[in-house]
């Protein structure tokens, strides 16, 4: 069973709310839907949700994501986040952070594996604050159709495309694992942490990843807004207590901060908020090599 709520407001109603609602409780309201987002409560297992969504391998999504990354390129934004170009300088603090302390603890190597990258987003973004580091490369690891495109358009001699983890290591050594929002959409989350936990990567960056308080984790649609793309994905909203459990076997957690996704609440509720974690391997401390 499924809860809706509407995906849309009138005009008329949101003048109502403006008037007659307390200002502490329209922030509430426009902040806890994730930047326009809605996430409806789901009863029933991943694979059904997942039949009631549209999902993300659509073509749509690559076209829109394609056009913003080549006006990155050309330098007509600061940077790209889901298809979305930003003219204003705002970087993710715990991502930053953790790529350059990764670097340094790597004699200043700059090797990493971002899985579900897209086309390049975070390397687009943040490129400039490695160019003093004495070795770069970035590798995605995202679905074929990205790849193709990204090979095509994209690949230079520090940015490479990969359709898996496998063949991402089988040319390169990456010693830092970025996760930036795509935990919460991978249905097997544990195979894919036991995966990076067997690579050669000694730190692990995590970050706009959704976290509550409860105790148990649950699924959500997510409703992306018609202004960035049409598109509906199951997302399970991690209890943050037990995402850590599942970690620790592999990884130490170093430090956890909020997003800047900020909080959102789902149809039914439950509250939770996109979070970041900077982890290290379990008694690594090492020099990997590209």
């Amino acid at each position: 069973m499924t809860y809706s709520i509407p995906l849309t407001m009138s005009d008329k109603l949101k003048k109502t709310l403006k008037d007659w609602l307390p200002p502490a409780i329209l922030r509430k309201l426009k902040t806890g839907q994730g930047g326009g987002n809605y996430y409806l409560d789901w009863s029933g297992t991943w694979a059904e949700a997942q039949r009631q969504s549209t999902g993300y391998d659509t073509e749509n999504i690559l076209k829109k994501v394609l056009a913003a990354t080549r006006n990155l390129v050309r330098g007509e934004a600061i940077y790209e986040r889901d298809s979305v170009l930003f003219h204003n300088r705002d970087f993710p603090s715990i991502t930053l952070s953790g790529l350059l302390w990764g670097a340094a603890r790597n004699c200043g190597t700059l090797n990493v594996l971002d899985f579900g990258g897209s086309l390049g987003s975070t390397w687009w973004h943040l490129q400039k604050f490695f160019s003093e580091l004495p070795s770069v490369r970035w590798n995605v690891v995202e679905q074929k159709h990205f790849v193709d495109v990204g090979r095509r358009e994209f690949q230079n001699d520090k940015l490479f495309f990969y359709e898996s983890i496998d063949e991402c290591l089988s040319e390169t050594c990456p010693s830092i694992i970025l996760l930036s929002s795509v935990l919460q959409y991978i249905e097997c989350y544990e195979d894919i942490i036991i995966a990076l936990a067997h690579s050669p990567a000694n730190t692990f960056v995590i970050d706009r990843t959704s976290l509550s308080n409860a105790s148990v984790t649950r699924i959500v649609v997510q409703h992306v807004p018609k202004s960035i793309y049409e598109a509906s994905y199951p997302m399970w909203i991690f209890s943050e207590q037990e995402l850590l459990a599942r970690l620790q076997p592999y990884w130490n957690v170093i430090g956890l901060a909020p997003s800047a996704d900020g909080n959102a609440i789902s149809s039914r509720g439950h509250t939770f908020a996109f979070k970041g974690m900077l982890l290290e391997k379990h008694g690594i401390s090492g020099n990997n090599s590209v």
